[in-house]
């Protein structure tokens, strides 16, 4: 898919910084989770997800850095950011990226992890409050299913899993179950519509973001304890990725796209719910690690490129401060 940026971007430091950047870094910081997770069965494989999660801890904060000088120069720059898919997406995946820093912190230093958890939480509501201001008031067409949706509404299942893992364990309690449910709910809405109708192909990358949510949040009832719910998680995970197979090939053949991101942190969560459950999703779990271990490198670099290069902002249509 292809987006026309109405006007040219204007010089000056961050005033088009893309929110479409956030999605893969998420499944950067996605990845080295799931890493951390091997870590804990492959001898050696500790450093390396380290190395990883200080990678893409950095990679984060850089941008982050950027979207925050822009809105520094208009804070009304969100709201326009949301007008488009690949801003609401990307303003998702930012907060989403808080939590995932919070939780691969934790191990270094508790007491700032918990802060960036915080922060993560209070960046979220009003994203949310946007993101379905923007929806509510828009066409009755724009309104239909999306599987963008599981980012929009359910990614507070990631902020679940940093909370867990933190020990914030009755807030991560409420989300846990209360993020599910809105997970759940978008996921049969979803099988009813596409029943009806097929999915563009350019879109069809935003279908893995079912997954993301369901790996999740099994990653999440495991560390809670509920290990019964984690198991079925890991299911259900393995049943979503072999009914997305199908439409692989035709959705690639639709050409590079920056929401081509969508697929790297489902890869990554679902290898690491695997790894987590363990025993005899240990191996599949490892398989899957090292293949979204090269996608989404691949696609964190190629988006890397043309954010550097400029060329993202115009892509996504951002939005100027």
């Amino acid at each position: 898919m292809r987006f026309v940026a109405p006007t040219p971007t204007p010089k000056g430091f961050a005033r088009r910084t893309p929110p479409a950047v956030f999605p893969a870094i998420l499944g950067l910081l996605g990845l080295a989770l799931a890493w951390r997770r091997a870590g804990a069965l492959i001898e050696g494989a500790a450093p390396l997800a380290d190395l990883i999660a200080g990678g893409a801890i950095f990679i984060f904060l850089v941008a982050l850095v950027a979207y925050a000088a822009k809105l520094m120069r208009r804070l009304s720059v969100l709201a326009d950011d949301i007008t488009v898919l690949p801003g609401r997406l990307g303003l998702s995946a930012l907060c989403g990226s808080l939590y995932l820093t919070a939780t691969l912190a934790g191990a270094w230093h508790p007491v700032a992890a918990v802060a960036v958890f915080y922060l993560g939480l209070a960046l979220h509501v009003p994203i949310i409050g946007l993101i379905l201001r923007y929806i509510v008031t828009s066409p009755r067409e724009a309104r239909r299913y999306s599987p963008a949706g599981q980012l929009y509404f359910t990614s507070p299942i990631v902020g679940a899993l940093a909370a867990a893992s933190l020990g914030l364990h009755p807030l991560a309690d409420l989300l846990f179950y209360l993020f599910t449910a809105v997970g759940l709910l978008i996921g049969l809405w979803g099988a009813v519509d596409l029943m009806k109708r097929a999915m563009p192909a350019p879109l069809r990358p935003l279908l893995a973001l079912h997954l993301a949510a369901i790996s999740v949040s099994g990653s999440t009832a495991k560390i809670l304890g509920h290990s019964d719910i984690a198991l079925g998680a890991a299911v259900l995970a393995a049943l979503v990725l072999v009914l997305l197979l199908p439409s692989l090939r035709a959705t690639l053949q639709s050409g590079f796209s920056a929401l081509w991101a969508a697929f790297t942190f489902p890869f990554a969560a679902t290898a690491s719910l695997w790894l987590l459950v363990g025993t005899a999703w240990t191996v599949p779990g490892l398989l899957l690690l090292a293949a979204a271990t090269g996608i989404n490198l691949a696609i964190a670099y190629r988006i890397g490129r043309l954010w550097l290069g400029g060329q993202l902002a115009v892509k996504t249509n951002a939005a100027i401060a």
